[in-house]
């Protein structure tokens, strides 16, 4: 890329200059053309930076739980499906009362439907309180077998079963401490990874040994609070990490305060970030009728993948409150009320 960047002239070399220079300019979500300066971004990726996400319009249904104010008689709070025999396998965390409850009444829901969006269907109970934040990997491997593992907060954290449907087992090592855990399985490596608060891990199997890869990676510039990471590896093989942002000084305009944000790396080692935050997508959502709607906060993200790489939906624990009034900031409106779990077509 460097080699391309010297030989610009002129008016490219200009051009080049107000845009940009090499891939990681483009968020690692496109290539760059350094003749014109130009991203050209990889769907669902828009933006002069590749920066931001591109969504079809919201059903304004939920995929689990309740969209409207005071209704729902229980919280859930996201969760990611998988796809088997042309039905989709949802686990979430639900909370039987408001949000605010989560740390003591929080229990893993197992939930199906016909389509990835839902609405999902309860079908049991997988694991009793407190279980929270999970995340179904269905794990392939080339000999054509596979497994399905449950990784979460509380109950040990790795549970293991041979069909989504379970039973599941518990697969956790001796010791282990990952907490709002973020993992992939690099099918071509038959290789775990997974980001948890001390840094990159790795292993083989779930059960372990586990084993320090690299840093956590580098959060974007921005004043916002980052956390719940997701990981994920793209076609080109380059890595991402997806996160929830909030920032407390913020108590209104809802749609537009920090509620994510993006890193990326070729090595999962060295991270990098734009210079300026850009925010995948903010609070405001487009639904079917053409109007939006502002949620304060959209957290715990999710991606579901086709089985070309692709990722096709956004999963989010989500609240339906717009704005607090001023009594809370914009984050802590999801305590005041019912919460759901949003699932969102991207537009690829």
């Amino acid at each position: 890329m460097l080699a391309r960047a010297l030989l610009l002239t002129g008016a490219a070399a200009a051009a080049a200059a107000a845009g940009c220079t090499r891939d990681e300019d483009c968020s690692l979500n496109g290539v760059c053309n350094v003749a014109t300066g130009a991203c050209a971004c990889d769907r669902p990726w828009t933006g002069p930076s590749c920066g931001v996400l591109a969504f079809k319009p919201w059903s304004g249904r939920p995929a689990y739980g309740s969209a409207t104010n005071g209704s729902a008689a229980f919280s859930t709070w996201g969760g990611v499906p998988v796809e088997k025999d042309g039905k989709f396998h949802l686990y979430v965390a639900r909370i039987p009362a408001v949000l605010q409850y989560w740390t003591t009444e929080s229990v893993i829901d197992y939930a199906v439907a016909d389509t990835v969006e839902g609405p999902y269907e309860f079908q049991s109970v997988v694991l009793p309180a407190f279980a929270h934040n999970p995340q179904i990997v269905q794990q392939k491997y080339k000999n054509g077998t596979e497994k399905y593992v449950l990784f979460h907060i509380g109950h040990g954290g790795i549970h293991v079963a041979d069909a989504p449907s379970g039973p599941f087992t518990d697969a956790t090592p001796k010791g282990w401490s990952c907490n709002n855990p973020a993992p992939w399985w690099a099918a071509a490596e038959e290789t775990w990874y997974i980001v948890c608060p001390q840094g990159i891990l790795t292993a083989k199997d779930v059960s372990g040994p586990w084993s320090k890869y690299a840093d956590y990676p580098t959060h974007p510039p921005s004043s916002a609070v980052l956390e719940d990471p997701y990981l994920y590896q793209d076609q080109r093989g380059n890595w991402h990490a997806v996160f929830h942002a909030y920032d407390t000084s913020v108590f209104d305009h809802c749609g537009s305060s920090p509620i994510s944000g993006h890193s990326f790396s070729r090595d999962l080692k060295t991270w990098s970030t734009l210079p300026t935050y850009v925010q995948p997508y903010d609070g405001t959502v487009r639904r079917a009728d053409g109007t939006d709607v502002v949620l304060s906060t959209l957290e715990r993200p999710k991606f579901v993948f086709d089985g070309e790489g692709r990722f096709t939906h956004l999963f989010n624990g989500a609240t339906n409150v717009a704005e607090c009034n001023h009594l809370k900031p914009c984050v802590d409106c999801k305590s005041l009320d019912h919460t759901m779990t949003l699932a969102r077509a991207l537009d690829v």
